[in-house]
């Protein structure tokens, strides 16, 4: 890897990705830890998004390390709060973070290199776009603050705020590795005075979580996705992620590395 540091989001259709592959393709570069995790779950379309999330996860890597591992190699286990970690090779050099996210519709892999990538400082979220907010979940996971904000928006423009401050939520856990059962109604999202999703959000914490919410930069952003579906993206940054402008990147059907963006 370079010295110098890069941000790459790669994302993909799990349809699209996976009906460019061969079956047995695939099963050659997935481990028996990834077809275990898709076998637990019930529903098919289930399983095909973790079976396409776990083969981006791979294929990101390697493009960051220019290839120098082969998708089959990587070995993963989970750190505190359960995210994934590399665990093989073990020949890395220092200097690679990364950030995982499925939702329905589209997986993701954000992947940080260069000196000083650290997971603590990078988590990554996805989260498809609602019909309507569901708002049995409101008082669960939000703080009053943020409940009411939501509900000054008009309608139309409610299901997607919704949907931005829950993918910042969770990359902000992810970040932190507090899972969750972190407390979500300890810390809020707040947006600039456009009252725009695509504005520049701020993080405002608890000190019971013993985080400064002004060392994190929010990078929140809408992704087209398959059919009529849009998806909301967030990246939580800190230290030397913050100062990183993030590179999209899509994953053509069935390719081996990134497409480049919009490809």
């Amino acid at each position: 890897m370079a010295n110098t540091s890069t941000l790459v989001v790669t994302l993909a259709a799990p349809a699209a990705l996976l009906a460019g592959w061969p079956a047995g393709a695939i099963d050659d570069v997935l481990d028996d830890d990834d077809r275990a995790h898709g076998e637990r779950l019930r529903f098919d379309a289930d399983r095909a998004e973790a079976r396409a999330s776990r083969l981006l996860q791979r294929l990101a890597l390697s493009h960051a390390v220019g290839d120098a591992v082969a998708p089959a190699a990587w070995r993963f286990e989970a750190a505190p709060g359960g995210r994934p970690r590399v665990s093989a090779p073990r020949q890395l050099p220092a200097g690679l973070a990364f950030s995982v996210a499925n939702t329905r519709g589209l997986v993701g892999c954000a992947v940080w290199t260069g000196p000083g990538a650290t997971d603590a400082a990078l988590g990554f979220d996805l989260e498809a776009i609602p019909a309507v907010v569901p708002a049995e979940v409101l008082p669960r996971c939000f703080t009053v603050a943020e409940i009411v904000a939501l509900r000054e928006l008009l309608p139309d423009a409610q299901p997607a705020r919704f949907a931005a401050m829950w993918t910042i939520k969770e990359a902000y856990l992810k970040a932190r590795g507090l899972g969750l059962a972190a407390p979500l109604d300890r810390f809020a999202v707040g947006f600039g005075a456009d009252d725009d999703e695509r504005g520049a959000p701020t993080l405002v914490i608890d000190p019971e979580l013993d985080d400064d919410g002004g060392r994190w930069r929010v990078v929140a952003w809408r992704e087209a996705g398959a059919g009529a579906i849009d998806h909301a993206a967030a990246l939580c940054l800190a230290e030397g992620a913050a100062a990183l402008v993030p590179v999209v990147r899509w994953l053509s059907p069935g390719a081996t590395a990134c497409a480049g963006p919009g490809g």
